[in-house]
């Protein structure tokens, strides 16, 4: 437990606040005076029990009061053990002999490792500072949400806030099972879907699957056809060749006719072109000749027309000779189906090669096969990734709401308990209702602030003598609307706590006497204006 708070910034009557076990009151004036104190008190006992929100969210107190030490003592197992931590170095946590002389540096986790532990606090799921933030209620925090009330900050997300609850109640193990294996099924389908991105596992859709199968099937039947035949020793080879050497003269037939056709018309053009030779006798010659047979005839005009035949001639035996190499071309394609036909043709000849080509028809099969069941079985493992993510999810979702509802019936029953307490006359107790990613908690048709802050206060009192959490702390600003007769009883139940309870108050004497004597008797600090306020001055006022 908490022992001590030391501070030489305090008001010279409190520089030491001594604790005990159960209720410790702060206590501020009749006036009700603000600002002297009371809530920043609270802010320093979380700030000693591994909080940062003093440094963060008590900004006017760093600008008045500057830097300061606070030192502090715990008792555990009737050891005593006592730190300092100065507010300029949040961070690190110095460890003290009996008089506050250092003996040891730490940081400030390994200091809230130190707290869980000496709590025996053992669920490994939480730290030491998720156990107890929400439920250290201060002004400042503003964690005082009284519908919200697992909420550690505004505007938490409700399934957060469920989840850190059923892990306070030690109820995670049985979830974070379910959880592991929706996050392996979530990895792994995730690798599979990159890995058909990246095209390393082939992808189909389901009527390309459904096709896959029945051609699975079709070649399942080939082969075991084949393997029949050969198991019984009855393979019409005959046959087989019969049909190949059949299929092959038929191509060859086509063939030998496009080829016969092919150099009839190239012989023709060749024969052709042959006969169309001009004459090798030079024109001078040829027309010396003609004059001594036509002494009058006009050789001018005849050497024009002659030259004109003779260009015609040249253009017509141009185009002849390029249809010829064309054909030539055809001709030799022809010729080298032929050749490869009769390759193939030869195997079939001899037997031994006729069960080469057998063997390479069945091997053709089986790899066709191979591809489509490679296919198919992309398409399984695919639809069996995606069930096994959907049914992890389904069970852990079935998990959590089994849990929920047995966890909220414990928390329901006790806050009857609780309730039935505070009252003299039956009131409704309120009610939680846990979901997995959301809850409500309210009493049915009572909504008023009073009832609503009654409500958050014997929460956390369940919580407090449920589970491993060591101490609460509320400030002022929860009791202001509870009425007297609640109010009363609500102190009575702190009061039944051996854990640590840290609550601010002021205007004690305008409630009940039962109420002060309560109070008085569990008083820790008390605080007042000016001189008696924490820091020996207040700062709220002009100057």
């Amino acid at each position: 437990m908490l022992n001590e708070i030391i501070c030489d910034k305090f008001n010279t009557k409190n520089q030491k606040i001594s604790f005990h076990q159960g209720l410790n009151v702060v206590l501020g004036n009749d006036t009700g005076t603000n600002s002297i104190g009371k809530s920043t008190f609270l802010m320093i006992i979380d700030f000693v029990f591994g909080g940062d929100d003093y440094i963060e969210k008590c900004s006017d107190v760093h600008r008045n009061v500057n830097f300061h030490k606070i030192k502090f003592a715990f008792s555990f197992d009737d050891e005593i053990y006592k730190f300092v931590r100065d507010t300029k170095n949040p961070n690190l946590v110095l460890r003290c002999s009996n008089d506050y002389s250092i003996q040891q540096q730490i940081s400030i986790d390994e200091y809230r490792v130190f707290l869980k532990e000496k709590y025996r606090i053992t669920n490994e799921d939480l730290s030491f500072r998720e156990t107890v933030s929400g439920y250290y209620r201060i002004y400042q925090r503003k964690n005082y949400n009284e519908y919200r009330p697992f909420q550690f900050f505004d505007g938490e997300a409700g399934e957060k806030s469920v989840l850190r609850l059923l892990k306070l109640y030690n109820l995670y193990s049985s979830i974070k099972k379910y959880e592991a294996l929706v996050k392996e099924n979530l990895e792994k389908l995730s690798v599979y879907n990159k890995s058909i991105k990246q095209g390393f596992i082939p992808k189909i859709n389901k009527r390309e699957y459904e096709l896959d199968k029945k051609e699975i099937e079709k070649t399942n039947m080939e082969l075991s056809s084949i393997a029949s035949d050969l198991d019984r020793d009855t393979l019409d080879i005959e046959n087989l060749r019969t049909a190949e050497t059949r299929t092959i003269k038929n191509e060859l037939s086509i063939i030998r006719s496009k080829l016969a056709k092919y150099e009839n018309k190239r012989n023709r053009l060749q024969f052709e072109l042959a006969e169309n030779i001009s004459p090798t006798i030079s024109d001078k010659d040829f027309y010396e000749s003609l004059k001594s047979f036509f002494p009058n005839v006009d050789t001018k005009s005849l050497s024009e027309v002659d030259a004109f035949h003779k260009g015609l001639f040249q253009i017509l035996n141009s185009e002849v000779k390029q249809e010829i190499a064309e054909l030539d071309i055809l001709v030799n394609s022809c010729n080298k189906e032929i050749s490869d036909l009769l390759k193939q043709l030869d195997l079939y000849q001899n037997e031994k090669e006729l069960s080469k080509v057998l063997l390479s028809k069945i091997e053709n099969v089986v790899s066709h096969k191979k591809e489509l069941i490679a296919e198919t079985d992309s398409y399984d493992k695919l639809k069996s990734l995606k069930d096994s993510k959907k049914q992890s999810e389904e069970r852990l979702e079935q998990e959590i709401g089994t849990v929920l509802i047995q966890l909220q019936n414990r928390i329901n029953v006790e806050l009857v308990n609780i309730n039935s307490k505070i009252y003299a006359t039956e009131h409704r107790a309120p009610v939680l209702n846990l979901k997995q990613k959301n809850y409500d908690y309210s009493s049915v048709d009572d909504n008023g602030t009073g009832t609503n802050y009654k409500n958050l206060i014997i929460l956390d009192l369940c919580l407090l003598r449920q589970t491993c959490l060591p101490c609460i702390i509320h400030d002022s600003l929860l009791f202001k609307n509870i009425g007297d007769e609640p109010l009363e009883n609500i102190f009575v139940q702190y009061t039944t706590f051996s854990k640590q309870i840290f609550i601010a108050f002021d205007r004690l004497s305008t409630y009940s006497e039962k109420i002060q004597t309560t109070l008085e008797n569990n008083k820790v600090l008390k605080l007042g204006d000016d001189s008696e306020a924490l820091f020996g001055f207040t700062w709220g006022t002009k100057k």
